[in-house]
């Protein structure tokens, strides 16, 4: 694993920023409960609140290796629970030794903050537990703080003695705050195309007045601005890669250990940053492909010896952002996918007919086909296929595609594209007839003039033949149902995803523009072919092709 997967620093200032707001809330649930011991009616149900930030606070704490105020708020916890469930006595006296609990467990987190360690600093909690849960000792409150926390805190009063430390870099807000402003960016964008339309219709008709000029000007900075707030919103949006990558040096140690393996991780790029829609839905995919190449990618170690390979397997996960895509990649050294086995398996599930002839990027494919394997056959087929139709699943639905590079006994390589962004995307411009639908242009790789001579029919389907590749033909007019019309020179925009490639065939190519995506509402209810909406600057609204259906199965669509 590399020995600069994170920065312990950013890591620890996390976890007390984290730590002050769990805090926090248990002073306001002990105020609470202080009113009610002194109005004589002590009121347990009070303590329900706390639970969860606790809990929190702790499994946090576990995993940073800070085992002392792991095991100290697992012994309040539990507490606290003995106090709801009337198993031990809620006394003021208890409240004041609760308050001291929490202010213990505050200092240490601050000495976190100034030390960036942790040193054992509850030696006389036992004594506090104690005197919280109804008991009496005779020196009364402990006075343990004040020796053994840190100076800063040990000395402080006033505010610092609440737990204020000292000023914070971040705050939290919700998200939906944060999409409530990247659509009302949204829709500067299209005002902002609406305008740069207006500009030019106006130099062209008033080419040399100071007006027209000015109006250029005036678009010219206000798109400028709109471009840098769009920036500045979506950046705030991006989490870094390693809110996703954190659990897998532990998730990768266990299951080399169940399977007897030896597997040293990579992590690259961490600092990657990703919007936090994609960051929530990425993990699932990561966490399928990961499994499946430490289970049953990498080989075992006697075996990998065999083979003149190191006993140790290499697993390197890379993220890294190229222009307004975010390419994550799963590597292994271990056996590879072995194309005749996957073939043969698919055949018998009827997933290929048994005369179809594939290449070996086409049988890759086939793992991403749901149904195409069962736990008892994962062995059979290298471990490969086990929930890998989730995996392709939940990226195509972030816009993004996977491919697959695998060399036989030498290892297999999964890249993974992302858009930066959900909201906004870049996306071509194409028109049928009198409408227009919008093509992301992630998966756009070039666009030609049809040549009617290079069409054939195979198989009651239209391909056309591109270079040395024979691709199939999928007419936008067919699929949405419009007439054919043979006087209009048409388009083939080709579209690709791994060593899949289809034509989309369009009446005109109207340019490249960046557009907002609006879900269309339940009313309408799925829509094949589409995967969402989009309003132009002049008002008009245009479809957003679903590339990634079209992808997916190209050799079942009419046209």
């Amino acid at each position: 694993m590399s020995d600069d997967l994170f920065d312990i620093s950013e890591l620890i200032d996390d976890f007390v920023e984290d730590a002050r707001d769990h805090l926090a809330r248990l002073d306001e649930v002990l105020l609470r409960l202080e009113g009610t011991v002194d109005a004589g009616a002590p009121e347990r149900s009070l303590l329900d609140p706390v639970f969860g930030p606790l809990h929190t606070l702790k499994g946090n704490a576990g995993m940073m290796g800070f085992a002392h105020i792991q095991q100290a708020v697992h012994e309040l916890e539990t507490l606290l629970k003995r106090l709801t469930g009337g198993e031990a006595q809620v006394t003021r006296q208890g409240v004041d030794a609760l308050f001291q609990i929490g202010r213990l467990l505050r200092a240490a987190v601050e000495q976190l903050a100034v030390e960036r360690s942790e040193v054992e600093t509850f030696a006389q909690l036992d004594e506090l537990l104690h005197l919280a849960a109804g008991g009496e000792l005779e020196t009364g409150l402990p006075s343990f703080i004040e020796e053994r926390a840190p100076k800063h805190v040990a000395t402080a009063t006033g505010m610092d003695d609440l737990g204020v430390a000292g000023e914070s870099q971040t705050i939290k807000i919700d998200f939906k705050r944060l999409d409530k402003l990247l659509n009302l960016v949204g829709e500067l964008v299209m005002y902002r195309t609406a305008l740069s339309q207006l500009q030019t219709d106006l130099v062209a008709r008033f080419a040399d007045t100071a007006a027209a000029r000015e109006l250029g000007d005036v678009s010219q900075l206000m798109g400028k601005t709109i471009t840098e707030l769009q920036e500045a919103i979506m950046e705030a949006r991006l989490l870094p890669m390693r809110h996703v990558l954190h659990p897998f040096p532990r998730l990768v140690r266990d299951i080399a250990r169940q399977s007897g393996k030896q597997v040293s991780l990579h992590l690259r790029g961490v600092e990657t940053e990703l919007d936090k829609t994609v960051i929530d839905k990425i993990g699932e995919p990561l966490l399928h492909l990961v499994r499946n190449a430490v289970g049953h990618g990498i080989e075992p170690p006697e075996q990998r010896l065999r083979e003149g390979k190191p006993e140790t397997g290499n697993l390197t996960i890379s993220a890294s952002q190229e222009s307004n895509n975010i390419v994550i990649t799963v590597e292994d050294d271990g056996r590879g996918l072995d194309a005749k086995t996957i073939l043969a398996k698919a055949r018998a599930n009827g997933l290929v007919e048994a005369d179809r002839k594939l290449t070996d990027h086409e049988i890759y494919e086939l793992i991403f086909a749901k149904g195409f394997s069962t736990a008892s056959e994962v062995t059979e087929i290298s471990g490969r296929g086990v929930g890998m139709d989730v995996v392709r699943e939940v990226i195509s639905s972030l816009g993004g595609l996977i491919e697959i590079d695998t060399i036989a006994g030498m290892g297999t390589k999964f890249t993974i594209k992302l858009p930066l962004t959900l909201a906004i995307i870049s996306a071509l411009l194409v028109q049928v007839e009198d409408e227009v639908y919008a093509v992301p242009i992630t998966h756009v790789l070039e666009s030609i003039r049809l040549d009617r001579a290079l069409v054939h029919e195979v198989n009651h389907r239209r391909v056309i033949r591109l270079r040395d590749r024979v691709m199939p033909l999928l007419d936008l007019r067919a699929m949405f149902g419009l007439p054919a019309d043979d006087t209009v020179n048409p388009y083939v925009v080709v579209l690709g995803r791994g060593e899949r490639r289809v034509g989309l065939v369009v009446d005109r190519l109207l340019g490249q523009l960046e557009i907002v995506i609006k879900g269309l509402d339940d009313v309408v209810g799925a829509t094949r072919h589409i995967a969402g909406a989009s309003v132009l600057g002049d008002g008009r609204v245009v479809l957003i092709v679903d590339v990634a259906q079209l992808l997916g199965g190209a050799e079942v669509v009419g046209v």
